[in-house]
C-alpha cells in the first residue's frame, strides 16, 4: 500500500480537538508534571508521518507482523507532554480526551479497509513489499509446538 494512503485517510479524519472542558482538564493534568518545556496542546491535533522504522515497545502483534503484512496507528490518547502508563494518561483514556482518539483511530481504519476494498491491488503490493522485507526469512517461533500454559493453583 502506497505509504502516502494512510496519512491521506488520518487527514481527511483529523486528529483530536479538545473543546474547552477537556482543555481545562488537560491544563490540571500538565500542572502536575514536573516543570519542563512541554509541547502545546494544539501538537494532539497534528498529523505525524509515517514511520517504517521499528518500534521501541513490544507487543504480540510482533509474531503476527511475521505472517501477514502489517500497519500500526497511534492515536492520541492521552494529552501531549503526559507519559505513557502514569495516572495521567489512565485518566485520560476513561474520559473524553481518550474517547475521541479512539474514534479518529477507529474512523481511519475503518476508511483504510474500504480503501483496500475498493483497490485490491494495495493489497497485492503490500504483500509483495512484506515478501520483499522478508528477503526469504521465516518465522520460528521460541515456544514449542506442544507447549500449554500452566494452570493457576487453586487457593
Amino acid at each position: 500500500m502506497c505509504r502516502r494512503r494512510p496519512v491521506f485517510i488520518l487527514r481527511l479524519v483529523g486528529g483530536v480537538n479538545y473543546p474547552a472542558e477537556d482543555r481545562v482538564f488537560a491544563e490540571e493534568l500538565r500542572a502536575a508534571l514536573p516543570p519542563g518545556d512541554l509541547p502545546p496542546l494544539e501538537t494532539a491535533t497534528e498529523i505525524r508521518p509515517i514511520q517504517t522504522a521499528a518500534t521501541s515497545w513490544y507487543t504480540d502483534v510482533g509474531d503476527v507482523s511475521w505472517m501477514i503484512p502489517l500497519g500500526e496507528i497511534c492515536a492520541a490518547t492521552f494529552v501531549p507532554g503526559v507519559a505513557a502508563h502514569s495516572w495521567q494518561s489512565t485518566a485520560c483514556a476513561g474520559m473524553g480526551i481518550g474517547q475521541k482518539a479512539m474514534v479518529v483511530a477507529a474512523k481511519t481504519l475503518v476508511l483504510t479497509v474500504i480503501d483496500l476494498l475498493n483497490d485490491p491491488k494495495q493489497v497485492e503490493l503490500a504483500r509483495q513489499s512484506f515478501e520483499k522485507r522478508l528477503a526469504g526469512r521465516k518465522y520460528v517461533c521460541r515456544l514449542p509446538a506442544d507447549a500449554k500454559p500452566r494452570p493457576i493453583p487453586k487457593k
